[in-house]
């Protein structure tokens, strides 16, 4: 009798850890982190690349940095140094199939490292586009570079010719000049904007018309792009995401469409991370075939959250570990290092336990868990995702 009531204690203690709600769930996710203290040159990280070396690149407003997992470098523009960089307030990080490193900065247009030495080259564009604000970098099958920008629209540069082509709003279905980032799906070329995805049939240099697919996007404020695969865009809004599954375009989940979502990583459906403007870090599992969403804040009193909830972006390296860019330095962490996440009291909330001391736990059909504390009695309920 002992041995079935405590098989049964296990079973919704389990219950409990496995299937905790959006709101008052958390996680022992313990976040290390890595800021002006430790040699950023600036505390907003707006990108974030590992490059073929094993190096972090941090772009912050004012510098770019270099991480080798022990010591921070520091680049910056430098007045009468043409090898440094044009702009330090950097925008835009991406790595080319050869090992070289391209910086898109605010009001510098784009740079290039070589991965040789630590000089920078600038990148001569059209003279219109010397000072222009380069917001994404993405590189096609063939030689071209493909550069999003948040004024001028897309930038076409030809790597071997060096031929530049700029397609805006004077281009048919190109609906907006503020281009937020960019992605390949089955050889068309999909830019998120302030007003919608355009979509570029790279080939015919024709964009395509997108009216299906914003009418069911969320919000038409577009943020950032995650490809899974061919077949699988994740599409980050002012309300929530969105997924591009064979050309067709659904909500992911509804617990997300109140967060402006400013970048995503995924490993598939099933498990996404998402960078909030101002709500923090949130992880979306996919459990029996409902999305639990859990949240990840800052705590003041507590440097193993969060540094900030403005999650500007999201990189995962390869070794496994999240790295997430706030307006407030950079927080990382193991995800295979974790341990199990619990149900907590905090103080001045209503969506957690009256008091940290469980007396008892009792459940009631497979939906409905009765936890009684010293403070009184909280009921979960499971299906609803809520408590009191």
């Amino acid at each position: 009798m002992t041995m079935r009531i405590t098989q049964r204690l296990l079973t919704i203690l389990l219950s409990i850890f496995l299937y905790a709600h959006f709101f008052s769930q958390t996680q022992s996710v313990k976040f290390k982190r890595l800021t002006i203290n430790d040699g950023l040159s600036q505390s907003t990280i707006n990108c974030i690349l590992q490059d073929f070396n094993g190096y972090i690149w941090i772009g912050t407003q004012d510098g770019l940095n270099k991480y080798d997992g022990y010591n921070v470098t520091q680049y910056k523009h430098l007045l009468n140094n043409e090898n440094s960089l044009s702009n330090s307030y950097i925008t835009a990080l991406f790595e080319d199939k050869k090992g070289g490193i391209w910086i898109g900065t605010q009001e510098g247009g784009l740079n290039y490292k070589n991965s040789d030495n630590d000089e920078f080259s600038h990148v001569k564009l059209e003279e219109r586009l010397k000072t222009a604000h380069v917001t994404a970098i993405i590189q096609g099958q063939n030689n071209t570079l493909w550069i999003g920008t948040a004024e001028a629209g897309l930038i076409s540069y030809d790597l071997g010719s060096k031929v530049v082509e700029v397609f805006n709003t004077e281009n048919e279905h190109f609906l907006s000049n503020k281009v937020s980032d960019l992605e390949f799906i089955n050889s068309e070329l999909i830019v998120s904007t302030d007003k919608g995805l355009c979509r570029l049939d790279v080939k015919q240099r024709i964009f395509k018309p997108t009216e299906g697919w914003n009418i069911r996007l969320n919000d038409l404020g577009t943020h950032c792009l995650y490809k899974l695969n061919e077949n699988v865009l994740i599409i980050g809004t002012n309300k929530g995401l969105n997924v591009l599954e064979n050309k067709k375009i659904s909500n992911l989940s509804t617990h997300l469409n109140e967060h402006a979502v400013m970048s995503v990583y995924a490993d598939d459906l099933s498990n996404i991370w998402v960078g909030t403007f101002e709500d923090g870090l949130i992880n979306c599992k996919k459990i029996n075939n409902k999305h639990i969403c859990y949240e990840y804040i800052n705590n003041d009193f507590d440097i193993s959250t969060l540094s900030n909830n403005g999650v500007n972006n999201i990189y995962k390296d390869v070794t496994g570990s999240i790295w997430a860019g706030t307006q407030d330095g950079l927080s990382y962490f193991d995800p295979l290092k974790q341990s199990f996440s619990h149900y907590t009291s905090v103080f001045g909330s209503k969506n957690s336990l009256l008091d940290k001391n469980v007396w008892g736990i009792h459940e009631q059909g497979d939906s409905v868990i009765w936890v009684g504390t010293r403070k009184g009695i909280t009921r979960i309920s499971l299906a609803q995702r809520c408590h009191w």
